[in-house]
């Protein structure tokens, strides 16, 4: 969650550090350095929380984790990374619909979230609505334009969908 100015000032610049041209572990850092960022909570209490559900995942107890998500974002609505790891746990638990909401929410509170982006777009595609996928894909091409085989997945899905 951001909770200060200085987090927001040094997320902006590793997003936009995130656009240029780097050596593909710089990327991975700056991955990593953004996500501690986001899981940051605005009090011990929370930031317990976040751990707890982080090790109930690990353990694949889904379960665990949606009732303490559940609990966390009734008292941080705001806090999007918790919508994004509830969003993670239904999908693992197969509820791809809720998966998509929550993340939907994640995104409303942080619209550069690309791991929320990143699992929208493998959902979409496994539903087979690959238009929707695209787009998330696109907006995530904004955003780290160098991730991973993604200008590869827009090009295959434009190709696809341009076919039917």
């Amino acid at each position: 969650m951001i909770n200060s100015r200085e987090n927001q000032h040094t997320l902006d610049t590793l997003f936009s550090a995130l656009r240029q041209e780097l050596p593909a572990q710089k990327y991975i850092d700056l991955e990593d350095k953004i996500v501690q960022i986001w899981q940051q909570a605005p009090c011990e209490s929370s930031s317990e929380t976040i751990h707890q559900v982080k090790r109930a995942m690990q353990s694949k107890q889904h379960t665990e984790a949606l009732t303490l998500l559940y609990y966390l974002l009734e008292r941080l609505p705001q806090f999007a990374e918790a919508w994004h790891l509830k969003a993670l746990a239904h999908y693992e638990r197969g509820e791809l619909r809720l998966s998509l909401d929550h993340n939907k929410e994640a995104l409303k509170h942080e619209p550069r979230h690309f791991r929320a982006l990143s699992q929208q777009a493998r959902i979409f595609m496994l539903i087979g609505d690959y238009r929707a996928a695209l787009k998330c894909f696109e907006r995530l091409a904004v955003i780290y334009p160098k991730r991973k085989s993604l200008s590869d997945r827009i090009l295959q899905l434009r190709a696809q969908l341009t076919q039917h």
